[in-house]
């Protein structure tokens, strides 16, 4: 239906180990095209794509991004925020959200600093007006696991 989500909470929290759960689930019952990446990479993708000889268009990245079935975009405020990085991540977004395909943003940052750190607009597209979004509120498994608590 299109609908996105935003998951957010500290590390080691199952944010990454759900979204895999979810994509292979999608692809398992639906043949679907997904994509787990990261801000960085998503936008180093289309940064290549400036250089001198290059394989492929910026247009054609950003439509490969696009057009998949679900797109789950990790590290989401780990960037450095430039002007550019926020253009490419806006425009994949809103390409995403008029062709009604669901897009998944998984962050360490609290859902305010997300939005503080990446803009309202294209948090709120994503969560449907703020509706879609989960926020793993507990310690790290990790953290746990090793025996460190807080």
């Amino acid at each position: 239906a299109g609908t996105g989500l935003v998951m957010t909470g500290n590390c080691g929290t199952g944010k990454n180990h759900l979204a895999v759960s979810m994509a292979k689930s999608i692809v398992r019952e639906y043949l679907a095209s997904v994509q787990i990446t990261d801000v960085m990479r998503l936008t180093r993708a289309v940064k290549n794509t400036w250089r001198h000889g290059a394989d492929s268009t910026e247009e054609d990245v950003i439509e490969r991004f696009a057009s998949l079935d679900l797109l789950i975009i990790d590290e989401v405020g780990v960037q450095f925020g430039s002007p550019t990085e926020m253009t490419i991540l806006q425009e994949i977004i809103n390409a995403r959200y008029e062709s009604v395909l669901p897009t998944i943003l998984i962050s360490n940052l609290t859902f305010e600093q997300l939005k503080e750190s990446i803009g309202e607009r294209i948090v709120d597209r994503v969560t449907d007006g703020g509706r879609n979004r989960l926020a793993f509120g507990w310690e790290s498994y990790r953290a746990i696991a090793a025996g460190i608590t807080a």
